[in-house]
């Protein structure tokens, strides 16, 4: 069960069990349209859109931890309104909470030469669109 769902007394959520579903909606299906423009070669559409699935993502996966993220320091003012963050603001929280992996310096270049002939993420995108 989420903690949205559990919300035990005293505790303060900033958008409800419902929008935090939606969220999740919206991200997988801005990211079921960036997989299918990227099987198009729409590349700037895909990026969009893979943007804005990981932005509604993370805002969704922010809010559901929201008092974690108050009693690690990570929530908190002026912005506590994460619906007012930036994707910036929402990676960075994201990445001191420990959700997403740190990536080494030989593992940047990896990505960036393998960018140029078919990424990791771009097959992965194809994959997804169901042909």
């Amino acid at each position: 069960m989420s903690p949205l769902a559990q919300q035990p007394a005293g505790l303060h959520f900033t958008i409800t069990w419902q929008q935090a579903g939606e969220l999740t909606d919206l991200a997988g299906s801005l990211y079921t349209e960036a997989a299918c423009c990227a099987q198009a070669d729409r590349w700037t559409a895909a990026l969009m859109l893979i943007s804005g699935s990981a932005e509604a993502a993370l805002l969704a996966t922010a809010c559901v931890f929201e008092p974690e993220l108050r009693e690690m320091g990570l929530w908190s003012a002026p912005k506590n309104d994460p619906t007012r963050w930036t994707l910036g603001q929402l990676a960075e929280v994201a990445r001191k909470a420990g959700w997403l992996p740190s990536i080494q310096p030989s593992a940047q270049s990896e990505i960036s030469q393998n960018s140029t002939g078919g990424s990791v993420m771009r097959s992965g995108l194809l994959n997804d669109c169901g042909t």
